[in-house]
């Protein structure tokens, strides 16, 4: 991949804004500082390849200075006990060089982290960055996947398109065996948790009030990160919930994705619980999906959005545009499950006759 130096990428990230009007900004200047007496901390954040975050939190009075990360972070593997040994890109980023680069915030994506521990005695925010090329200030690294993907947005602004976008991603919430006082402080101790909530039935309600408590503080708190929370509901496995967010266009998508799948599992470990996104995370129990819901969208000179999809005038309402883009998907599917199905978990989840994709198909 093309490398892509700080200027260019200032135009890049412009280009693929999140809407009419928007600002969208990397920068290198001040973070400025917290207008509250509590102490304060800034998360200096970037998403490696499995979308964990890896981030530097530094007290808000140096949030102004220049903040260091290795290199190699984002190529950093899963978590060890869900990758087969040896499936790591860890070796392959220190053999290219691991020194620590400076890394760029984006202060538009500056948020207060309300789920954070012991909120009432300190604030903490977070900032998404990009990250600097070893021994080049003037140059990105390309391969960190939010600069991918803003990359790639571009794009598709060049050729008049923005990108609709929200993941929907089940995953499984856990308590501790016996006393909620004795929470076990290594979440692969399997033998240590169970399901929060217990039954398999999709929808009840009587098993979503079993989460409740945990789903309604984090539909507050992901409203600090402006991350609208549109549905809550028990899903079809033990301990399962399916929480839905509303779309956003450009990188608010990705980044909300990024911040709610990490978001999920920073709370459940606050309230003493434990929240996987791992595919197949129970023996017995059902498997946990994650659904990329997109569309493509135009704006005219009055700045109206219109879906580029849907085409009133086609027999099946879908537009050409439409097709070309479900073809894409189609021929590129085999290349994109690598990315999407990183670990052996993933492939635990591939049946036919179940609720998994095994075959390229469209409907």
């Amino acid at each position: 991949m093309d490398a892509l130096s700080a200027e260019s990428m200032l135009s890049l990230c412009a280009a693929a804004g999140i809407g009419a009007g928007a600002t969208y900004l990397l920068c290198l200047g001040p973070a400025g500082t917290s207008a509250t007496e509590k102490p304060a901390y800034m998360r200096f954040e970037i998403a490696d390849m499995n979308g964990v975050s890896r981030s530097k939190t530094i007290p808000m009075r140096h949030a102004d200075k220049d903040v260091y990360m290795p290199s190699c972070v984002h190529g950093l593997g899963s978590w060890h006990a869900v990758m087969k040994e040896g499936a790591t890109l860890f070796k392959e980023s220190v053999d290219n060089g691991c020194c620590n680069t400076k890394m760029v915030p984006d202060w538009s994506t500056k948020r207060k982290v309300t789920f954070a521990r012991s909120p009432d005695e300190h604030e903490t925010y977070s900032v998404m960055c990009e990250q600097l090329e070893p021994g080049d200030d003037s140059m990105l690294l390309p391969d960190i996947p939010r600069t991918t993907c803003l990359k790639q947005l571009a794009k598709l602004k060049a050729k008049g398109y923005e990108m609709f976008f929200a993941h929907e991603l089940e995953f499984t919430l856990m308590q501790p065996k016996g006393s909620p006082s004795s929470a076990p402080t290594n979440p692969g101790d399997v033998d240590a948790w169970e399901a929060a909530i217990p039954g398999i039935d999709f929808a009840a309600t009587f098993r979503t009030c079993m989460g409740q408590d945990f789903a309604y503080r984090l539909e507050q708190t992901m409203r600090d990160l402006d991350i609208d929370i549109r549905s809550i509901n028990a899903e079809n496995g033990d301990g399962q919930l399916e929480i839905t967010y509303a779309p956003a266009f450009g990188i608010t998508g990705p980044d909300n994705s990024f911040r709610y799948k990490n978001g999920v599992k920073e709370l459940a470990m606050t309230m003493g619980l434990h929240a996987t996104f791992m595919c197949k995370p129970l023996i017995d129990g059902a498997c946990n999906g994650g659904h990329s819901n997109h569309s493509l969208w135009t704006t005219d000179e009055s700045g109206k959005k219109k879906c580029a999809f849907f085409d009133p005038d086609s027999p099946d309402k879908l537009s050409a545009v439409a097709k070309h883009w479900i073809a894409g998907v189609l021929k590129h599917g085999k290349a994109l499950q690598a990315l999407v199905a990183p670990t052996v978990s993933c492939y635990n989840r591939y049946k036919i006759w179940s609720w998994s994709p095994t075959s390229c198909c469209w409907g």
